[in-house]
């Protein structure tokens, strides 16, 4: 499995949320798995490209491009796009796995082909559909947009109190009382 927690992070309160948000309220699919399916295939990096898919949601270049050919980048028509497809793959798939399976591994294919790329992990299928699904259940803990908590922003830096401060410098006071004992 690939979850990342650092890449998990780069969706908290993203720049695209907003438009996140407007695509899964206009297609009826969770934030979280919309981020899920972005941390996956892109990493947050909206310009990322392989030889047949590109930007956000990875959009397939032989079937989604700009009318001269180029691709999709911008942010707000791939998330909507990308939004559009596992929001029909949803729909007409027997589970959220198989629909993920047919986003990623082509949607004309068979829920039982799917399946079989699943269960035997054909291609990397199987990893994929569990990586977006260990991501969705992150954003579902951990982003207010997906309705989870914000995680620590601080890094998770521990906070020192002033009695805590107190309780410091005493232990160095004993130490250095010690110390100076030790010495004589």
């Amino acid at each position: 499995m690939s979850f990342y927690e650092s890449v998990a992070r780069k969706g908290l309160n993203s720049v695209y949320d907003p438009l996140i948000i407007q695509a899964a309220q206009q297609y009826g699919v969770e934030v979280a798995l919309i981020k899920g399916i972005i941390s996956k295939e892109s990493s947050w990096n909206p310009t990322v490209a392989s030889s047949s898919s590109y930007g956000l949601m990875q959009l397939n270049a032989a079937y989604f491009h700009n009318p001269d050919g180029s691709p999709i980048l911008d942010p707000a028509s791939n998330i909507e796009i990308g939004t559009s497809l596992i929001s029909s793959q949803i729909q007409k798939r027997a589970s959220i796995e198989v629909a993920l399976a047919g986003y990623n591994a082509g949607t004309s294919r068979s829920d039982e082909d799917l399946q079989t790329r699943i269960s035997q992990n054909v291609l990397g299928v199987g990893s994929y559909v569990q990586d977006v699904l260990a991501y969705r259940q992150w954003f579902l803990a951990n982003d207010p947009a997906s309705g989870g908590t914000s995680p620590p922003s601080d890094g998770g830096i521990v906070e020192i109190t002033d009695s805590d401060i107190k309780w410091i410098a005493g232990v160095v006071v004993l130490v250095g009382i010690f110390w100076v004992l030790m010495r004589r």
